[in-house]
This record gives structure tokens, C-alpha cells and sequence, in this order.
């Protein structure tokens, strides 16, 4: 006899406990990559920054330098030195851009949420999940019966080791000829004879009637 809630029996946990902590030490990692590229991010984004002031400086300059060369108050070589700056900057203003994207998409961030971390945690969970599958307890006060196994023996999937029987709840199937069948309805009061104690009468009701019941 069990008792609701009451261990049945229990699978070996080692493996799942190990795939548990590689899940929790690969959560820690994703997390520790997380920061480092979050904080590239925001190194990008300051170099964005300061190459947008730069590369602005530098077009300015030059649009400065344009009216002073026709007055003969600067050379053509300083223009285009300054024009060559300006290209410089815009160039490396690109290219920083380019890098800040490059890091956001390894960030792995959609919207609110970040995949690489939902992953990961998605991962912990099934292992956790995994691991409480290791202990399987009585659902409903019973009866274990029909035992196949025995401590050490290896379990295999869906091949059955015992059956476990509801004694909340009992319910007799008997087979009746057709001719019968007229006059039993769902709801009758039936007055029930097991042929182990044929002296002993069970009450109880109908629930319903079935077809082709093996």
C-alpha cells in the first residue's frame, strides 16, 4: 500500500545532476559574455561618438579653408590636407559604426529580452525538470502491484515496471448479451457479485454503457 505523494521509486540522478551543473557553468559563462559585450557596445557607441565630433570638425575645417584659398591666405596643399582628414574621419566615423553593429548583434538582444540568456535559462530548466523526473511519487492513494523490478535494475522507456491501482475509487466492468442491454441505463441502482465472494452483495450505479469492450 502507498499513500499519496509517497516515493514510488527512484532513478538515478548522477547523470542529470552533472547535466545540471554544465547548464548552471554555461548560464554563468553566457552571462559573463554578456557583460564583456555590453560593455564593447558601449565602447563602440563612445567611439561613435567622438568620430561624429571629429569627422564633423573636420568637414567644417574644411569648408573654412575653401574661401581662404582664394585670397591666397592659405596653400592648396594645406586644403587638401585638411580634405584628406575629412575623408579620414568620415571613413573611420563608418567604420566604427560598423563595429557597433556588429556588436549589437552579438549582444543577442530582441527587444527586452536576450536570446543567448533565455537559452541558456530554458536550459537550466529542463535539466532541473530533468533531474526532479528522478524521483517519481505515488499520484493517488494505492496499491503497487504487477512488480518487474527490483533495486538496480536498469528501466527502460515506456516499458512498464509495476501497476499502481486507485483504492480511492473501485468500478466493476461486466459483459452482458445484447438482449440484455435493452434494460440497463446509465443511473440504475446494480447490485454486484464478484465470483470470488459470490455470497457478498456490492452495491453501486450504472455509468454507462460500451460497445465492442474487450
Amino acid at each position: 500500500k502507498v499513500n499519496e505523494g509517497d516515493v514510488l521509486f527512484v532513478i538515478d540522478p548522477r547523470p542529470f545532476e552533472i547535466e545540471l551543473e554544465r547548464a548552471k557553468a554555461n548560464l554563468l559563462l553566457v552571462q559573463t559574455q554578456i557583460s564583456a559585450t555590453s560593455n564593447a557596445v558601449a565602447a563602440a557607441q563612445m567611439d561613435v561618438k567622438r568620430l561624429e565630433a571629429e569627422s564633423t570638425y573636420a568637414a567644417d575645417h574644411v569648408k573654412r579653408l575653401e574661401p581662404l584659398l582664394e585670397k591666397k591666405f592659405v596653400t592648396q596643399d594645406d586644403l587638401q590636407a585638411a580634405q584628406v582628414s575629412a575623408h579620414s574621419a568620415e571613413a573611420a566615423l563608418a567604420q566604427a559604426r560598423a563595429e557597433l553593429s556588429r556588436q549589437n548583434s552579438l549582444l543577442g538582444d530582441v527587444g527586452d529580452v536576450n536570446a543567448y540568456l533565455k537559452v541558456a535559462e530554458a536550459a537550466v530548466h529542463s535539466a532541473e525538470l530533468n533531474l526532479k523526473y528522478c524521483r517519481v511519487h505515488a499520484p493517488f492513494k494505492g496499491r503497487v502491484t504487477n512488480l518487474n523490478i527490483s533495486q538496480g535494475a536498469y528501466a527502460k522507456a515506456s516499458i512498464q515496471v509495476f501497476a499502481l491501482v486507485d483504492t480511492r475509487h473501485w468500478y466493476v466492468m461486466a459483459n452482458f448479451q445484447e438482449t440484455y442491454l435493452a434494460s440497463i441505463h446509465p443511473g440504475m441502482d446494480a447490485d454486484v457479485y464478484l465470483m470470488s465472494y459470490p455470497n457478498h452483495r456490492l452495491r453501486g450505479k450504472v455509468q454507462g454503457l460500451g460497445w465492442a469492450i474487450q
